[in-house]
């Protein structure tokens, strides 16, 4: 159950990590629309999403433009998110638009698949309810900085790799 959740969570996070570089380059005002996820959060779900397409791969010469900026990103709190946000949109313009393109459509395979489980009754927080602070499936602020560390790594050790 603990594994499924965490499963479901990582695709929820990936999939709001594709758009919300997409809300902020629009010109969206910080802090409006639905809950944003942690600029590094996103920015490590692209790269770990793009790495797992055969097209759309960070090339070398973008992999050597992104690594410093999410290096930064990895060493900044998730409290200081208008600085990750300027950062995450940094790294979101280095991508090509096939790039980003397919992250749009992995988004919206996501969602779809969420929608779909959200449907048979195996949204997070247990048989289509909703999490809940300390209940089973709720919000763990300290798992959630975990999790967000190893993405970065993922993400930076991925960049590194390609940037070589």
């Amino acid at each position: 159950m603990e594994r499924r959740l965490l499963g479901i969570l990582l695709i929820v996070l990936l999939a709001l990590a594709t758009a919300a570089p997409l809300y902020a380059q629009q010109g969206a005002p910080s802090g409006t629309g639905p809950r944003r996820v942690d600029p590094g959060i996103r920015s490590a779900g692209a790269v770990i999403g793009l790495e797992r397409t055969t097209d759309n791969r960070v090339r070398k010469d973008q992999a050597k433009r992104i690594l410093p900026m999410m290096k930064v990103l990895r060493g900044m709190k998730m409290a200081d998110r208008e600085a990750g946000d300027a950062v995450a949109l940094q790294i979101w313009g280095v991508f090509t638009q096939n790039q980003k393109d397919a992250l749009l459509a992995m988004r919206e395979a996501r969602r779809r698949q969420f929608e779909q489980q959200r449907a048979a009754g195996g949204a997070p927080g247990g048989a289509g309810g909703p999490a809940t602070a300390g209940g089973p499936g709720g919000f763990d602020p300290a798992r959630l900085v975990e999790r967000r560390k190893q993405l970065m790594d993922q993400a930076v050790k991925i960049l590194e790799t390609r940037a070589k």
